[in-house]
């Protein structure tokens, strides 16, 4: 969703995953995902609440930037973000369309 900030600057945060995958050293394979949260600006923020879809792929270029958040337990937790400078919109490969559209 589109949020503004108290100045009226439009923004919207993305999380988008990575996936790892590997074999170790007795070839069992192994896979983990990570989340990062994104933190999108302007026009930019304003094209991906309209074009972006859960599962889209996309190029994103930025910075990582660190802050605190306060918890129930009244300590604080060191989060890091992503605030983009760019978002590219990819397409998906041709076999991911068809096999993704006959389902």
């Amino acid at each position: 969703s589109l949020l503004t900030t108290k100045d009226g600057k439009p923004f919207t945060r993305l999380s988008l995953a990575t996936h790892h995958a590997w074999k170790g050293d007795n070839q069992e394979r192994h896979e983990t995902t990570d989340w990062h949260q994104i933190t999108v600006w302007g026009a930019q923020a304003e094209r991906c609440v309209e074009y972006l879809s859960v599962g889209a792929l996309v190029f994103i270029e930025g910075y990582l930037s660190s802050y605190k958040v306060d918890k129930d337990d009244q300590n604080q937790e060191r989060r890091v973000a992503i605030t983009a400078h760019r978002v590219n919109f990819l397409a998906r490969p041709a076999s991911q369309t068809v096999a993704n559209s006959a389902s």
